[in-house]
């Protein structure tokens, strides 16, 4: 597995000075860093941000007086002898120190066959307004010094160095494209921030905290939520920083386990991209959060290793469609398992990457990109379940074997298993799917007639003895609560299928497997994406008793004081919380499919009045606004198309609404 990785650490070393009142925030709507503190000297503070418009890192110290500051480059520093000896490894060369008059780093990969990339460079433009520049050395190591300066501003890039390119060294060209850049601060600013405010900018949340609330550092609301019910800023501020995390951490790819932000060649599974749940959680609220261009990452991603895709599937099963692995970087085979992980037989990665596109085309209704990318991933992988579902039971229902139940079994190598719900929910979804796109685009209508064939002899969820939604659908095998992951809720982490909705029985089934591993998980405190997928489901059946317990459960365990989500309590860095924390809030207000609009399925009673402003819905809608509080309710609703929308409001109630192209559509909800 090829590890993601820093490129190097800039050393900022300035003249010993006493310092307090030392503080640090992120504008989330600019991604704007700062640093703020009082020294010997004066105030000071450092700003600095990553370019969207420039590609280029943007740092800048000014303060109440003339600065002087040293400036290096220096490789992350291994932190531990594994991790020195990956190095060692894996790195052929190293260079570091000044180049014509500019701040240098480089670093050269052993020989890799599946990685496109066989080092970095990168490169430091130093400017000093008011000041002087010079050569200095820190240590050994050649760097560059300021002295009396109004203002520092340093300018940095880093550039790849490709396998297919035949320069040994881009430096020259990246000075140049420093060089071009206006050496003013407030100017590179306005030019990154007009992009990723944009972004940022379409949702927000407000739960009307108090604004004594929202003035409080992280660590006060933090210390706060574990006493009690979370504050209300602290969610407002969970929701905001979680899409902050992954609208900076989607770009060429989407984002890795750590987003991008890892310091380490051993980052925790390497940094990764996990299909079991983790890059599915990252993205889950890219469409509804109303971000949908940065969906093309992640469709990039997986058209590039198709290829492998369909390699794995042939000698996995030597069938017809695409097998996506669980964990990869760059290649797309299969590499992680074994017999307490039996990943291979993980083949619900493809049907729940195939989700994804066919809810792209349900928030924009881009009937080129159903035609042209949605539906032949669809039909592709409904042709892998026409192969492999050929055993049946004694009632005439197929039989899924080998399945499995994202991650159970691991510890006593049980994984492997017959008829696990998710799978089952996973291939009647992609068969759904598949069916009305055909239907949509006029086109196979044999295989639709052979796949309905198909669903009709799917097995029925089931309701166990003890009152679970069953994990596994066949005879001898009991529910096991006591587990971070709820795989067999997966029919209902995006949708509300009348298989479910419309049974009373499946429906308290699923709220007592959602009250069971909610007692889990504020048990061993693990995983918070397991938790959040609980809160999914338990909004896509309407309670909002779990989803408010899941919400306090994450954001008073799993956010650390500069508002990075966990894996665990209070450990782990990952992104996955980031990305489906906001997806949860906004869920417990709104639901929608094609057709239909569902206001205030599970909110929770701690959320006495607020609005939520910018959310995309299903059917190409944009909910502009909805409002609330104990006198009512208010929804703005503009579409896209011209379009007869049926509206569920609290109670049941049901209307037709006539929505027409790019006109505001404004009712009372309650």
């Amino acid at each position: 597995m090829d590890s993601f990785t820093g490129a190097f650490v800039l050393n900022i070393e300035e003249p010993w000075s006493l310092a307090n009142r030392y503080q640090r925030a992120v504008d989330f709507m600019t991604a704007e860093v700062h640093v703020d503190y009082n020294g010997t000297s004066g105030t000071v503070r450092r700003s600095f941000f990553v370019s969207r418009a420039d590609d280029v890192i943007v740092i800048r110290i000014k303060g109440s007086a003339k600065q002087t500051a040293s400036f290096t480059f220096s490789s992350i520093p291994a932190i531990s002898p594994d991790e020195a000896r990956a190095l060692a490894k894996r790195v052929r060369h190293k260079e570091q120190g000044v180049k014509d008059d500019y701040l240098y780093f480089s670093r050269i990969f052993e020989a890799n066959e599946t990685n496109p990339v066989r080092g970095y460079e990168g490169l430091g433009k130093l400017i000093a307004k008011g000041g002087r520049s010079s050569g200095t050395s820190v240590g050994r190591n050649p760097g560059l010094r300021t002295d009396d300066a109004d203002e520092i501003l340093l300018l940095i890039r880093i550039s790849p160095l490709l396998k297919d390119d035949n320069e040994t060294s881009n430096i020259s060209s990246i000075a140049r494209e420093l060089d071009a850049l206006p050496d003013d601060y407030d100017e590179l600013l306005e030019r990154h921030a007009k992009i990723h405010s944009d972004l940022m900018g379409r949702v927000s949340l407000s739960l009307n905290a108090p604004e004594i609330d929202r003035a409080k550092p992280t660590d006060e609301l933090n210390e706060a939520a574990r006493t009690t019910l979370a504050p209300l800023a602290q969610i407002e501020r969970a929701f905001d920083a979680g899409r902050y995390h992954v609208i900076c951490s989607t770009g060429y790819n989407p984002p890795n386990l750590q987003g991008l932000w890892s310091a380490s060649v051993l980052a925790p599974w390497r940094g990764d991209f996990h299909m079991n749940a983790d890059l599915q959680s990252s993205i889950s609220f890219l469409c509804m959060g109303n971000t949908l261009e940065l969906m093309e990452s992640f469709f990039c991603f997986h058209e590039k290793y198709l290829p492998d895709y369909r390699t794995g599937m042939q000698d996995l099963y030597g069938m017809r469609g695409f097998f996506v692995p669980c964990a990869m970087t760059t290649r797309g085979r299969l590499t992680h398992f074994n017999s307490h992980w039996p990943f291979p037989y993980y083949y619900t990665a493809a049907a729940w990457t195939c989700q994804f596109y066919y809810d792209y085309w349900q928030y924009t209704g881009d009937q080129i990109f159903l035609k042209n990318r949605a539906y032949p991933m669809l039909k592709e992988l409904a042709a892998f379940y026409e192969d492999f579902l050929t055993i049946t039971d004694k009632k005439g229902h197929v039989v899924f074997v080998p399945s499995y139940s994202s991650e159970q079994g691991e510890r006593d190598g049980t994984g492997a298993c017959i008829n696990s719900a998710m799978d089952i929910g996973a291939a009647k979804q992609v068969l759904n799917h598949a069916i009305k796109a055909a239907q949509l685009l006029g086109c196979d209508s044999d295989l639709c007639i052979k796949w309905k064939e198909l669903l009709s002899r799917m097995p029925p969820y089931e309701v166990g003895e003890d009152g679970f939604f069953r994990e596994w659908v066949w005879p001898g095998r009991k529910e096991e609560n006591d587990h971070r992951h709820a795989s067999h809720l997966y029919p209902l982490y995006d949708e509300m299928p009348a298989e479910i909705t419309e049974s009373p029985e499946l429906v308290q089934a699923v709220r007592n497997s959602c009250r069971a591993r909610m007692d889990y998980h504020e048990k061993v405190r693990w995983w918070s994406p397991g938790a959040i997928f609980v809160g999914w489901a338990a909004a896509h059946t309407l309670d909002p008793d779990v989803v408010e317990r899941v919400i306090n459960y994450c954001v008073r365990d799993f956010w650390g004081t500069g508002m990075n989500s966990f894996c665990n309590k209070d450990e782990l860095f990952q992104i996955d919380a980031s990305g489906s924390f906001p997806k949860l809030c906004a869920s417990a207000l709104v639901y929608s499919e094609q057709g239909i609009i569902r206001f205030f399925p599970a909110r929770p009673a701690q959320w006495q009045s607020g609005s939520i402003q910018g959310l995309r819905l299903r059917g190409a809608i944009t909910l502009k606004a909805l409002t609330w509080n104990s006198s009512g309710s208010k929804a703005i609703l503009v579409s896209d198309k011209d379009q007869t929308t049926t509206i569920i409001t609290p109670g049941e109630h049901h209307c037709q609404c006539e929505l027409k192209s790019g006109k505001a559509f404004e009712f009372n909800v309650y």
